[in-house]
C-alpha cells in the first residue's frame, strides 16, 4: 500500500510564496517520512513548511514552527543603476549604484 508525505513551503508572515527545491514527496517508511534535500531560495524571515497526508482513506496535514532564512556571504557584486555620461570635471547625472548577492541571489 503506497503512501506519501507532500511538502510545500509558505512564508506565513509575509505571505509570499518562497521556493521550495529537492525531493518533496516521499515514502514512510517504518512509520516516517524523511526529507533529506530540502532547500528554501530566498532569505526570509517566518517561512513554515506545510506538510500534507495522501494516504489511500484520509487526508491529514499540519504546519511546521516559523523559521528564518537569513542571506549568506556577499559571492558577487549587480550594477542597479549605471552612471550616465557627463562633461569633464562634473558630477555623473547618474550616480552608480552596486549591490552585493550572495550564492543564493539574496541580496
Amino acid at each position: 500500500q503506497y503512501m506519501s508525505l507532500l511538502a510545500g513551503v509558505r512564508a506565513s508572515a509575509s505571505g509570499s510564496p518562497g521556493d521550495l527545491t529537492g525531493t518533496t514527496t516521499v515514502d514512510i517508511i517504518r512509520g516516517a517520512a524523511t526529507f533529506t534535500d530540502l532547500r528554501v531560495a530566498k532569505a526570509l524571515s517566518s517561512y513554515s513548511l506545510d506538510f500534507t497526508y495522501l494516504g489511500p482513506l484520509l487526508a491529514a496535514a499540519t504546519t511546521s514552527d516559523t523559521f528564518t532564512v537569513t542571506p549568506g556571504a556577499p559571492a558577487s557584486l549587480e550594477a542597479v543603476k549605471w552612471p550616465s555620461s557627463s562633461n569633464r570635471g562634473m558630477l555623473l547625472g547618474i550616480q552608480p549604484a552596486l549591490q552585493a548577492l550572495d550564492a543564493a541571489g539574496n541580496v
